[in-house]
């Protein structure tokens, strides 16, 4: 009887993990709902991966909170998940906590994961931990921790011709493509994945959303318009409306604004309201920021101030600086130069700890504008290692050699040695010993060891 449960909630997840993000079949996901709810909160070795794939739909249709965190949590149990083999339900568990801005403990389940891979000697759920941890990364607006982390991914995932994997990797290296040139070969994947099957499921929204707007980036505006809007067909027809996993309203609206205005503001009108259904201030703050663009005059003002304030504070760094940017320069065109510069100021200010090149030079270019002078920029000291220079120096200083550390991180001795020298101009040293010194303390780094 056990054992007949055990399969009955096998097959319910592996039926509810295809027909949740396919349009095709979403129906049947919907009628068994309460059903797969009931199941995954038995609890149980099977019930785990349930819960994760129901707080991940739950999310994404903007659900409760309370409820998904208590879900990824059932799902969890306690660091049970982790353990299991190469699940890739715990990747939607990890993710379902990014979309609703539980980034320190998506990261905390991300860290475990990854300790767990390394235990297990697991490559693939190293490369999937560490993916998820650029994921989180992004979103704190750490760019250059996320490019670490993404483009440590990248290899395998392109190897094992994951289509799947691969959608997922380039949505979420969507703030690295959009702000930093040093990722084109990321820009460059958009073109040529093939999903075959796919393409009318949630991976194909995903995967349109990034080709979006890197059309749009690269000129081919309409291109990128027809591509968010059947990755917003896509998404709505699984009831995905929380912006906070995606805002191809906001992207869509930007593009349209200079050719159909009245579009425009419906789309981010309507992403408005849903974000503040939902109330996550990320969302909010991107909704409120692309009808201050649009608006223009006061009442785009109002609206960019609304997007400042509601973004101080938040985990959402990089949107927090765009909102600042995007003041500025709307209070420069205003005639307001002065009450300009400090809202640019700020936004440069959080663009350079965000490693967001392009709104830097943005900003750079608005303050001196404005009639003001951009200080000069640093990336030195410990706040400019990057995550792959932090874990390789925090384990060199505990005193491993670099082949031991190459081995627990599953990267090269040479890679080792780069990360290495790099970290030694950054921080001012010239050798091992002053490592530890210069990195001090911090329960963010990687464990000794074992």
């Amino acid at each position: 009887r056990c054992r007949d449960e055990a399969l009955t909630v096998r097959l319910e997840r592996c039926l509810a993990g295809s027909a949740a993000f396919d349009p095709r079949a979403v129906e049947q996901f919907d009628r068994r709902l309460p059903t797969l709810l009931d199941l995954a909160r038995r609890g149980g070795d099977e019930a785990r991966p349930l819960a994760f794939l129901l707080a991940m739909v739950s999310a994404l249709r903007g659900g409760d909170k309370l409820q998904i965190s208590e879900l990824v949590e059932r799902g969890w149990d306690g660091g049970r998940a982790a353990a299991e083999p190469d699940d890739w339900t715990l990747n939607q568990g990890i993710g379902a906590l990014v979309v609703i801005d539980e980034l320190a403990r998506a990261g905390e389940l991300a860290i475990a994961a990854l300790a767990a891979a390394r235990v297990r000697g697991s490559l693939h759920g190293h490369v999937s931990a560490g993916l998820y941890q650029g994921f989180i990364e992004s979103r704190r607006g750490h760019l250059g921790a996320a490019r670490v982390e993404i483009l440590a991914a990248l290899q395998p995932v392109v190897e094992q011709a994951a289509s799947f994997g691969l959608a997922s990797l380039l949505w979420f290296a969507t703030d690295l493509i959009v702000e930093r040139p040093d990722v084109s070969e990321l820009a460059g994947l958009v073109e040529n994945v093939d999903l075959g099957a796919l393409a009318a499921t949630y991976s194909g929204a995903l995967l349109l959303e990034v080709r979006g707007r890197v059309r749009h980036a690269a000129g081919r505006t309409a291109e990128g318009a027809d591509d968010l809007r059947e990755a917003g067909r896509i998404s709505l027809s699984l009831g995905f409306r929380n912006p906070n996993g995606s805002s191809w309203r906001s992207a869509l609206a930007s593009m349209l604004g200079g050719e159909d205005i009245d579009e425009a503001r419906r789309l981010a009108e309507e992403e408005l309201a849903d974000a503040l259904r939902v109330g996550l201030p990320r969302a909010i703050g991107v909704a409120h920021r692309t009808l201050g663009c649009l608006e223009r005059g006061q009442v785009g003002r109002e609206h960019l101030e609304q997007a400042v304030n509601v973004l101080d504070g938040s985990p959402a760094v990089l949107e927090h600086a765009r909102a600042l940017v995007e003041l500025g320069a709307a209070l420069r065109r205003g005639g307001e130069p002065k009450r300009a510069r400090d809202p640019l100021r700020a936004g440069l200010d959080l663009a350079v700890a965000c490693d967001a090149a392009l709104l830097v030079e943005r900003a750079r270019v608005e303050l001196t504008l404005s009639g003001a002078r951009p200080r000069r920029l640093l990336s030195t000291g410990r706040d400019g290692l990057t995550p792959g220079e932090r874990r390789v120096a925090r384990l060199a200083a505990q005193g491993h050699t670099n082949n031991e550390v190459a081995q627990a991180l599953f990267i090269t001795p040479k890679t080792v040695d780069t990360h290495l020298s790099r970290t030694y101009a950054k921080l001012g040293i010239s050798s091992r010993q002053q490592l530890a010194a210069a990195l001090g303390t911090d329960d963010a780094w990687p464990e000794p060891l074992t």
